[in-house]
């Protein structure tokens, strides 16, 4: 064995950060035929969008298990443990068999390391270890998330049957682009020959672009309030919503969700869409009486998640700038009988400047600004220099060194009237849930 415990292994994986990544499209290629190609052994549905992917592969994945399909899933980030990304009927990879992978994957890097490509970044990595398990298991469908983009993501090495983008915004600028043009591009890159493509709701100009790019791959297209939609809204405040689906000329009523804010009725929505179509596909009957069960107990952890509920603590891994104006939505909507306190922590790479200014719209007052353990992580310095240098009003923001005792202050005062919105990077996110969970529940 190359690595004695599964901690040696991911330590070492976790190294490959620093990799070069360089000619990506060929080198995950290279490190596929090196296993004789596993990710050509099973099915997939493929999930990207700005915002969305984690909760539409949520509900899809529900929905396709209510069937009575195996279904596995490909995320990330992950929450608690990093075994999260790769999953079987939501259940994790096992320690076992992760270590048994990454002993794999040293092998084929030792190989890339003596040719042009060089090793693996990461994310490469682990959509390697994702094709090899799948391999392995053989789920009947595998909902496959992208890491960035699309186009050029190392997962688009995959042939996906039904190709699903769920939004699109301004995100990974330097990566994507800053249009909406540009980024759709890089989207709609996912959508091969003769597959099926659902669009959630998304910019006019981006979905030119999406149209565009599916005529040349003659692809079927399915674009959510042109061909399929969720009509008579009814959203209940802190409980999620309900409302009646339309494609195809028909329509189901009684859809409900749990998951809050309005954004997930179209997120909801889209998964139906792309799980009806991959149904019809494999000539499937349909339990739709499971199909409505499934979908209102769906929940994605860290998503709009209510970690304690005396005194009221959300968490939300809204990263970005779409992310914040739904969470911002879904606020007022549901919460507008409370005071809301917002603790937020983000990345560098990231536009922090416009979250800022989203923040002090909802915060009933002072935004908490901190920083956490992440070697891209905003440090308070950084904070503070982007309130002077942007002219935010410093009044309205709070810089706060240990963001675990503001929430156990927070914890003590107990105010029946208040909410603790954790938001911003995932990754914070992770570190806030792990410490709520152990230490104050």
């Amino acid at each position: 064995m190359k690595f004695e415990t599964l901690e040696a292994g991911l330590k070492w994986l976790e190294s490959q950060h620093n990799n070069e990544s360089k000619r990506f499209n060929e080198k995950i290629k290279v490190a596929m035929d090196f296993f004789n190609n596993p990710h050509e052994t099973f099915p997939i549905i493929h999930v990207t969008g700005t915002n969305g992917k984690g909760s539409v592969t949520s509900y899809l994945r529900d929905l396709l298990m209510s069937q009575g399909l195996t279904v596995g899933t490909f995320t990330s980030p992950h929450i608690e443990r990093i075994n999260e990304r790769i999953a079987v009927n939501g259940q994790p990879i096992s320690d076992e068999d992760l270590l048994a992978i990454i002993e794999k994957m040293y092998d084929v890097n030792e190989y890339l390391s003596t040719t042009e490509y060089g090793r693996l970044v990461f994310f490469e990595n682990y959509t390697v270890m994702m094709a090899l398990y799948f391999q392995q298991v053989q789920p009947d469908i595998v909902v496959v998330e992208v890491g960035i983009g699309g186009l050029h993501d190392s997962t688009n090495i995959m042939d996906g049957e039904v190709a699903v983008i769920t939004t699109v915004g301004i995100d990974h600028a330097d990566r994507l682009g800053n249009t909406f043009e540009e980024v759709a591009y890089q989207k709609a890159g996912i959508i091969k020959p003769g597959a099926i493509a659902v669009v959630g709701d998304v910019p006019s100009e981006a979905l030119s672009v999406i149209k565009q790019f599916s005529n040349e791959q003659d692809a079927t297209l399915r674009v959510y309030h042109e061909d399929f939609d969720a009509i008579d809204i009814q959203v209940n405040p802190g409980e999620g919503a309900e409302y009646t689906y339309q494609f195809g000329g028909q329509a189901w009523r009684d859809w409900k969700i749990s998951m809050l804010g309005a954004y997930q009725v179209d997120n909801s929505a889209v998964a139906l869409t792309a799980f009806y179509e991959w149904m019809q596909q494999h000539q499937r009957a349909i339990n739709w009486d499971a199909a409505r069960q499934a979908l209102s107990q769906t929940h994605w952890i860290g998503r709009m998640e209510r970690v304690h509920q005396m005194p009221l603590i959300y968490i939300d891994g809204a990263h970005n700038v779409q992310g914040l104006e739904a969470v911002k939505q879904l606020i007022e909507e549901n919460f507008s009988d409370k005071h809301i306190h917002v603790l937020y922590a983000g990345l560098e790479r990231k536009n922090q400047e416009a979250q800022l200014e989203i923040l002090r719209q909802f915060s009933s007052e002072e935004v908490d600004l901190t920083t956490f353990d992440h070697f891209e992580a905003m440090s308070l310095e950084q904070f503070d220099a982007l309130i002077k240098s942007h002219h935010l009003p410093r009044e309205q923001f709070h810089l706060v060194a240990d963001w675990r005792q503001l929430i156990q202050q927070f914890f003590t005062e107990n105010k029946q009237d208040s909410l603790l919105l954790i938001t911003g990077s995932l990754y914070f996110i992770s570190a806030v849930r792990k410490f709520i969970l152990e230490t104050l529940n």
